[in-house]
């Protein structure tokens, strides 16, 4: 092997394995980690060794340079697996794999024979399946006395450490000098995107560190449409392009370098564990993608966002691997010291359906231990559609979700392959689930177009991933039926919540998501489509971006169901049939109510709806009384809050209750309604503890109000001339009492009158004797007689 960096950390980390069976590694770029340690582990242990990599090139990459350096091809004692392509045997000690592989495997044994330790490495990327997969070795390493370790250039060790209760070990880096030139050009990001002033800008510092010397260029942009763009504004013979969706070959034939100068386009692919040969010069746009879903609607997305300097210091990184390097970050200084620490972890924003679906064939999430815990909106959506599906029920994953989890596909995809191969022919579902799982651009959204290309044109990776799913269900011929109503079939049954009725120039799905068709769509004025994908465009209505027209009759009998409902309307409860794909009702016609239903429904309505009771002015004091006393005083006296009188509703509202429920319009005397909830013999003092009414001191009473936190009375200032004490309700609460002009108009609040005729009330004279000449404004108010009359009708 030879010395790396890391080399000098090797015996820590060997005694770290010994002792605490797990070490969490921090190693800059070209240290050697990924090199280094699977072979140093395969040396201290018996067994084979795992090493988990974000990326399908990185663990063919990994598995090429390690077996280079033993002398041997690829698949004896150094192999990989990854999604379509594996090259193993007996003999593989270390063999590289991606996190997605690493979870299936721990899910189909789950003791893991025959490993002795997994290397899990670039964990900062946090993708779910390496998050996910983390947590299931945990429990796996308490049962067996697994070996782990966590490596990554720029981990969050402390976070790390804590998890796997496992020691920190750190190598340094004696890397090649990097200077960093920060390149600030135009706005990067707009309202559609990547702007393309800033392409200009990148494609513009491309050529410049072209131009410096004749080291390869590597530029990392956030996609593939951008890595397009740029390609075609450099006019120079080296220009390749590096992103998930081209084929392999291609992907690896970068990897072995070119006497002649390169500039590589780049997606964050090509952040972390492997080495484009030859490059000096590095230009980091600054942006990469991150997924996001709206839980709400199912729909995610990639959207763009500015790198961690995480990534920027993997990105950084590439450039001093073979010698002095240079970086041009193009941003200003000060908006990279804005940047997040560390990328969003995904299982913060992405579907969390397969994440769920893995969890439950493991055993409880709860139980699952996370560097982050998933959201709880995340994990609602991703359950609703494991029931729909009858991937899972109340018990836990069932025998249909098993089959499903096992499946190298989307949940949704595989329960309709599941579903659908005896009917539309194995062959052909398998290679249509496998175009819906494919990162693939679908022109005008038109899926069957899409579907015709790939079949005069098929990629590599459609092809494996066809026949791999296809070998997974028995082998059936299927009906008769065109692409394009098989396209249907299948496509209804992954997404039957995409069922899209055109409605006033536009679309709403079965999940009542709005959405409009790409301008120009060879789709536009179809009726009904079954959608595939749509992304969030900010707006209110989302884009379809893959999408096949379905037969009305088709998509009812797929996604249609009828169903009885109790709605209120027009003030009672009335019953329909009604005939729905989702929130899209197709027909309704009355029916007969159903007592006990009508009167749940009322039930909910009380809690959802509490305006359904309209409370007659008497009914709101009384309420409001009781609600004080509630406050103040606590039991026996009841909550008047909307959800305690609904969940006591049979109490108060029993007889109303059953009229209401057998058709009779929602109306009754509440005061009356809620006095049964008084209790007894408490009740007798309801006048003395909250009275509704007090006297004034100038004759008559005046109207308490509880409709605010203290209680309060109003009344002319005139009206309490020699009161001197305000009144008490409850057993010691002071009534308030609001001091009103002879006009109404509010002068004080008080619940110490004593204290406002000696100091105040100088003030409030002074400014309104003058206003009010007619009425008294005396210089001693504690002497006056209290009066409601003027000076001149006063006796």
């Amino acid at each position: 092997m030879p010395e790396h960096p890391v080399s000098a950390v090797l015996p820590a980390l060997g005694e770290a394995i010994v002792g605490h069976g797990a070490a969490v590694l921090s190693a800059p770029p070209g240290t050697g980690k990924t090199t280094l340690v699977p072979p140093y582990l395969a040396e201290l242990v018996t067994g084979r060794i795992l090493v988990s990599q974000p990326r399908r090139m990185a663990a063919r990459a990994g598995a090429r340079r390690l077996a280079s350096l033993v002398g041997e091809p690829v698949g004896q004692s150094v192999g990989y697996s990854v999604r379509g392509d594996t090259r193993r045997s007996r003999q593989t000690r270390v063999e590289f794999v991606t996190a997605g592989v690493l979870l299936r495997r721990i899910l189909s044994e789950p003791d893991l024979p025959g490993v002795a330790a997994v290397v899990l490495d670039e964990v900062h990327e946090r993708h779910v399946d390496s998050d996910l997969a983390a947590a299931l070795l945990l429990d796996i390493r308490d049962l067996t006395g697994l070996k782990l370790v966590a490596m990554s250039a720029t981990v969050a060790a402390d976070a790390w450490a804590g998890l796997m209760d496992a020691p920190i070990i750190t190598a340094h880096a004696r890397t090649h000098p990097v200077d960093i030139h920060y390149r600030p050009g135009p706005q990067p990001l707009g309202t559609h995107g990547v702007e393309r002033d800033f392409l200009a800008h990148v494609a513009h510092e491309t050529r410049l560190a072209a131009d410096e010397n004749s080291g390869s260029v590597l530029v990392f942009l956030p996609g593939r449409r951008e890595i397009e763009r740029v390609a075609s504004q450099l006019d120079h013979p080296g220009v390749r392009v590096l992103h998930g969706s081209i084929p392999a070959r291609h992907q690896d034939s970068i990897l072995t370098g070119s006497d002649e100068q390169q500039i590589v386009l780049a997606t964050s692919i090509a952040e972390s564990s492997l080495t484009v040969p030859g490059v000096t010069h590095v230009v980091d746009s600054g942006l990469s993608r991150e997924p996001r879903t709206a839980y709400d609607s199912g729909i995610s997305r990639l959207v763009t966002v500015f790198e961690s300097k995480a990534g920027a210091a993997q990105r950084a990184g590439r450039a001093g691997r073979l010698g002095p390097g240079q970086v041009r970050l193009l941003m200003s200084k000060t908006s990279w010291s804005r940047l997040a620490d560390y990328p969003q972890p995904e299982i913060r924003t992405a579907d969390l359906t397969e994440f769920l679906l893995s969890a439950h064939r493991w055993g409880n999430v709860e139980d699952l231990r996370l560097l982050d815990e998933p959201p709880a909106a995340g994990l609602s959506s991703a359950r609703r559609i494991l029931l729909a599906l009858e991937a899972i029920d109340q018990n836990g994953i069932t025998p249909v979700g098993e089959r499903i989890s096992r499946m190298p596909a989307h949940p949704r995809t595989a329960a309709a392959l599941l579903r659908l191969y005896a009917s539309v022919g194995t062959r052909r579902t398998a290679e249509i689930v496998a175009l819906l799982d494919e990162d693939h651009q679908v022109q005008g959204a038109d899926l069957a177009a899409a579907w015709r290309d790939m079949i005069r044109h098929p990629t590599a990776s459609w092809k494996q991933s066809a026949a791999r799913l296809a070998g997974l269900v028995p082998d059936v011929r299927g009906d008769s039926m065109t692409a394009d109503e098989a396209l249907a079939a299948v496509v209804s049954h992954a997404y039957p919540d995409r069922l899209a009725m055109r409605r006033a120039g536009r679309y709403v799905t079965a999940s009542g998501t709005g959405a409009i068709l790409p301008h120009g769509s060879p789709l536009t004025g179809s009726e009904w489509l079954a959608v595939a994908d749509m992304t969030d465009t900010g707006r209110a209505d989302a884009m379809i971006r893959s999408a096949v027209p379905i037969d009305p009759a088709v998509a009812k009998q797929t996604g249609g169901r009828d169903e009885t409902r109790h709605e209120l309307a027009d003030g009672r409860v009335r019953a329909w049939q009604v005939r729905s794909i989702g929130v899209i009702e197709l027909h309704r016609t009355p029916t007969r109510v159903d007592k006990s239903i009508a009167r749940e429904t009322i039930r909910q309505a009380l809690v959802q709806t509490p305006s359904i009771l309209t409370w007659s002015q008497s009914a709101v004091d009384l309420r409001e009384r009781l609600a004080f006393l509630h406050r103040i005083l606590g039991e026996p006296w009841p909550d008047m809050g909307d959800e305690a009188l609904a969940d006591r509703a049979e109490e108060w509202l029993g007889p109303e209750l059953d009229r209401w429920s057998d058709g009779g319009i929602i109306r009754a005397d509440l005061a009356e309604c809620v006095r049964r909830l008084l209790p007894w013999p408490e009740a007798l003092r309801l006048d003395d503890l909250a009275p509704a009414r007090i006297e004034s001191p100038a004759g008559g009473t005046v109207r308490v109000r509880y409709d605010r936190e203290t209680p309060y009375a109003a009344m002319k200032l005139q009206e309490c001339f020699g009161w001197q004490e305000s009144p008490s309700v409850a057993g010691g609460v002071r009534l308030q009492i609001h001091l009103l002009s002879p006009a109404g108009r509010p002068l004080a609040v008080t619940d110490d009158l004593a204290s406002f005729w000696r100091g105040a009330y100088a003030h409030v004279r002074a400014e309104n004797r003058g206003r009010y000449p007619k009425h008294p404004w005396p210089e001693d108010p504690l002497t006056a007689v209290p009066t409601r009359r003027t000076k001149r009708t006063s006796p």
